[in-house]
């Protein structure tokens, strides 16, 4: 798929799902040209840690990520009907109705809710792949990209946070597979290492009113780079959602994102070495044969020093 998208007019486009609780996925779309910035900026970066007093860090080229697509509970129970159902029973049970009347009702509004929730994931999935597709920017000509479907890997099982509606991401999974392809990912390090400069983040801090007094407290859902060098500090995006860390590669993770300790090297997977090789310093693709390097970086418990 790869070569036919360097080659060809078959794009691929990926997209970056991260689970949750409240929020059922939230979806970032990432093309291949972006995947391969991001190994080209670990590979200077790693090449060039002894000299990084030198040379600053915010001339790469970097954006915002896109805006995301993202799936609550609370939407597909309003389409299913389920809330609806809820009260009617509850009515029905105050009022003294009969009790065959009840169950028939209930079998009723089920076999309803079955196939209002079967039509609903189908609508709503079909929306989220046209707006990763969008995110190509492929002229109308052009042919539907492949997409590539990153899922995390994380489950809300035996969580202890009550209060929210809860849908898993399993009947989402058989949606995508339909029209697409679907990989878990694992998310080791990925909510907490920046994935501009790839230093350590840290959690938000934001002023509060609680019990009439002033306090910095920290904000769970929003991350910090705090390292003054990020590539992102220019563009004013050093603060973000935790979904926006996450990371789907060709081929092994990064060594930020791999939970092999012995893990030191990165390299290229073979059978893409003969098709692109990335540029050190640059965000573009440049498919020629050419050895791939590996550069000797540094293992995930160890920091960039002038990073940090």
């Amino acid at each position: 798929m790869i070569k036919e998208h360097l080659f060809s007019d078959n794009k691929v486009v990926f997209s970056r799902t991260d689970p949750g609780i409240v929020v059922t996925s939230t979806t970032v779309p990432s093309t291949l040209e972006s995947i391969f910035a991001s190994i080209n900026r670990f590979q200077v970066l790693a090449s060039a840690e002894e000299s990084l007093d030198d040379e600053p860090l915010d001339t790469f080229d970097v954006k915002p990520l896109p805006k995301p697509y993202k799936i609550t509970a609370g939407l597909i129970n309003n389409v299913t009907f389920l809330k609806k159902h809820q009260q009617k029973h509850q009515h029905r049970q105050k009022h003294g109705v009969d009790k065959k009347i009840q169950q028939k009702r209930l079998a009723k509004e089920k076999r309803e809710r079955e196939i209002r929730t079967k039509k609903a994931y189908g609508k709503i999935t079909a929306q989220e792949r046209r707006h990763i597709r969008a995110h190509a920017q492929l002229s109308a000509d052009a042919p539907k990209p492949v997409l590539i479907h990153c899922v995390g890997s994380w489950q809300a099982i035996n969580n202890c946070i009550k209060g929210h509606s809860r849908r898993g991401m399993k009947k989402i999974r058989e949606q995508h597979r339909v029209h697409g392809h679907v990989a878990i990912t694992n998310e080791y390090n990925t909510s907490k290492t920046c994935s501009y400069c790839f230093s350590k983040v840290v959690l938000h801090k934001a002023r509060r009113v609680i019990d009439g007094t002033q306090k910095i407290v920290h904000l769970n859902g929003a991350i910090e780079c705090v390292n003054p060098q990020c590539p992102a500090r220019r563009i004013k995006y050093t603060t973000r959602c935790k979904c926006s860390s996450k990371h789907c590669f060709v081929c092994q993770p990064l060594p930020p994102f791999c939970r092999n300790t012995k893990h030191t090297r990165y390299n290229l997977a073979e059978e893409l070495i003969s098709v692109v090789t990335p540029c050190f310093g640059s965000s573009r693709l440049h498919s020629r044969r050419v050895n791939m390097v590996s550069i000797k970086t540094r293992t995930k418990n160890r920091k960039f020093p002038s990073l940090v």
